[in-house]
């Protein structure tokens, strides 16, 4: 198997006892692929954050990189008719309203 260059061309390659054509190019741009993966999971672990972990990156006028925590939150959009559901169930009963005056005075 020759590697590629500028003149790449397809080789055979044995994978699995399944003979496979492969652009040596295409498979190294996999490989690079996986590697910085690999490297980024590792880079994770080492920081104590699992799974997908979303963070903010930035990077540093001397070529440094800053991993920030990025908090991602659902947003919900809400009807006229649920806002006006949920101001209902704010509103206080008359009863509510007189037990809360009761206790306004007393804690004069």
């Amino acid at each position: 198997m020759t590697q590629g260059g500028a003149n790449s061309i397809p080789v055979l390659a044995i994978y699995r006892s399944h003979p496979v054509v492969v652009d040596w190019q295409q498979q190294q741009r996999y490989q690079e692929q996986l590697n910085a993966h690999q490297s980024y999971s590792a880079i994770l672990k080492r920081l104590g954050l699992e799974g997908e972990t979303m963070l903010f990156v930035e990077t540093t006028a001397d070529g440094g990189i800053i991993l920030r925590p990025a908090g991602v939150y659902p947003i919900e959009v809400y009807t006229e008719e649920q806002i006006e559901e949920f101001f209902e169930g704010d509103r206080l009963t008359d009863e509510e309203a007189e037990q809360l005056q009761r206790q306004l005075k007393d804690a004069e």
